[in-house]
């Protein structure tokens, strides 16, 4: 077995053809990630809360734009969970030497889907990131 790339794949067909137990080590990175900007969520909650929005009100806006992140990416927490159960139960038919062709198919599919939000969340904290930092840059300056 070749060595496991822990990190987002490009589109192609890898969903299709990626045993169980490489699908379910691609979604432990996916949580460990995750639980890095949950981190920076945090830490960024904090952050903005130390300040004065009546100075700048634009880092109340940030706030909830940080708040509506969380949201997010609980939701895509709660997903990974689940899915990670799923592939477990996959692993564990294959290993009784049951077929999964029907669920199969559909199953790899909302693997692809949920890739591909996690991959939307990461895009949309990297910009987030850049804003938090130079509004409280900003505020910094003026006060």
């Amino acid at each position: 077995m070749e060595p496991f790339e822990y990190r987002l794949r490009p589109k192609s067909n890898y969903m299709m053809n990626a045993s169980w137990q490489e699908l379910y080590k691609l979604t432990e990175y996916w949580k460990t990630e995750l639980a890095f900007y949950a981190d920076e969520i945090r830490f960024f909650k904090k952050l903005l809360s130390t300040y004065n929005y009546t100075k700048h009100p634009n880092l109340e806006k940030i706030n909830l734009i940080v708040e509506d992140a969380e949201t997010q990416l609980k939701s895509i927490q709660k997903q990974i969970e689940e899915h990670l159960r799923h592939i477990a139960k996959f692993i564990k038919m294959l290993d009784e030497g049951q077929k999964t062709d029907n669920e199969d198919y559909v199953f790899r599919e909302e693997h692809d889907v949920l890739e591909d939000n996690i991959s939307a969340f990461i895009d949309a904290s990297r910009k987030l990131k850049k804003t938090v930092f130079t509004e409280v840059e900003q505020y910094i300056n003026t006060t």
